[in-house]
């Protein structure tokens, strides 16, 4: 079942042999898995920013992100492993004139900005 739920790109499979063989997907996204989403995606944009302006894994950084409220709140509400993740010291929700890399980006219908300096 892990290999199905990893293709399907799934958390749970759950098998119910009382269907009648047809398949029947779950479709619902809570907010979990909308946060979930939203850190994966920025956890990649911030690595990648990261591989851009070359640093090394154990190069500690300063991130400053100017990003929607919704997208905002997720990262608070999963910042210690957030900023564990992409090596950050610190985390700031305001666009700095002050960094050593910068991306613009979409996230959904959304205008970002990320960007990060060397600590």
């Amino acid at each position: 079942m892990g290999i199905l739920a990893e293709e399907v790109n799934v958390k749970e499979v759950v098998v119910d042999v009382k269907l009648s063989g047809d398949i029947e997907l779950d479709t619902a996204i809570t907010v979990e898995l909308k946060e979930e989403g939203i850190m994966r995606d920025l956890t990649r944009l911030v690595q990648d920013l990261r591989q851009g302006a070359k640093l090394l894994p154990k190069d500690k950084i300063a991130l400053f992100l100017e990003l929607p409220m919704e997208v905002t709140s997720a990262i608070q509400n999963r910042e210690k492993m957030f900023s564990a993740e992409v090596g950050a010291k610190r985390i700031e929700y305001k666009k700095s004139t002050k960094f050593d890399a910068e991306i613009y980006s979409k996230f959904g219908d959304a205008d970002i900005w990320i960007g990060l300096k060397k600590s």
